[in-house]
């Protein structure tokens, strides 16, 4: 690519695409890299989605993204050997538009929201990482991606909490294994009833459950589940430091 844009996003994850979506959809020339071979492809998070954010950007989108359900119950465990402590909280308005959250797989959502962003007249180029920054002197005026010099009047990093690119620009230095969660996800396939069966639900109803305590031995972090429409997203997260200090693998 010979072309200069106005701004190249890197990371094709919900951060990126809103990025990239409100700078296209202001006439900009934007290019997104993602280094997946799709949008959603190296998703980080388990899969509950809150907030208002979406809505400023598509005031419906429940109505044609794919989610997978409404959280309208939120519980939360506490767990010890032989005992748990459990609180919830449940409305009913929460199942009404514009609902507070959702349960997603990102692999799907991820890839719809790029879509939305190529509509909105930006690149995305998903197979493609960025490798480094392009200078000139102090300022930094594209990437460096596939063998190929893009370059850009604005770079923003949208590549996760750990970006190289931020701590190559010298915006942040090297992060310490206590300030990072090692996270293990796993999605089991069920029949829809018995999903609903089991966690009391109906309709598209959806629930988000986390744990503290004996879950992680002692260790800091927590667990958690997320019903989707004929699956379970189930997780565990462990503090980095106290995993290789405790000699435990993840």
């Amino acid at each position: 690519m010979e072309q200069r844009f106005d701004a190249i996003v890197v990371g094709a994850g919900p951060a990126g695409c809103a990025c990239g979506y409100t700078l296209a959809q202001a006439g900009l020339n934007v290019l997104v890299l993602e280094r997946g071979k799709f949008a959603g492809a190296k998703n980080m998070w388990g899969g509950a989605f809150y907030g208002p954010s979406m809505r400023e950007l598509f005031p419906n989108f429940w109505e044609e993204a794919p989610i997978e359900r409404y959280v309208t119950r939120h519980k939360f465990s506490s767990l010890t050997q032989d005992a748990c402590f459990t609180a919830e909280f449940t409305t009913e308005k929460f199942g009404q538009p514009p609902y507070n959250g959702f349960t997603l797989l990102r692999s799907k959502f991820d890839r719809w929201f790029a879509s939305q962003v190529e509509e909105a007249g930006a690149i995305v180029a998903v197979g493609l990482q960025a490798d480094g920054l392009l200078r000139d002197g102090s300022r930094i005026i594209g990437v460096k991606a596939g063998g190929d010099e893009l370059p850009a009047d604005v770079v923003i990093a949208c590549d996760g909490v750990n970006s190289l690119l931020a701590q190559e620009a010298g915006l942040r230095g090297e992060i310490s294994p206590h300030d990072i969660k090692q996270g293990i996800k796993e999605v089991l396939v069920l029949p829809r009833e018995v999903i609903d069966q089991r966690f009391n639900l109906s309709g598209n109803e959806g629930l988000a459950w986390e744990f503290i305590g004996s879950c992680t031995q002692g260790l800091p972090g927590g667990a958690f589940i997320y019903t989707n429409k004929a699956s379970l997203s189930l997780g565990i997260v462990v503090q980095l430091s106290s995993l290789v200090e405790h000699k435990v693998q993840a």
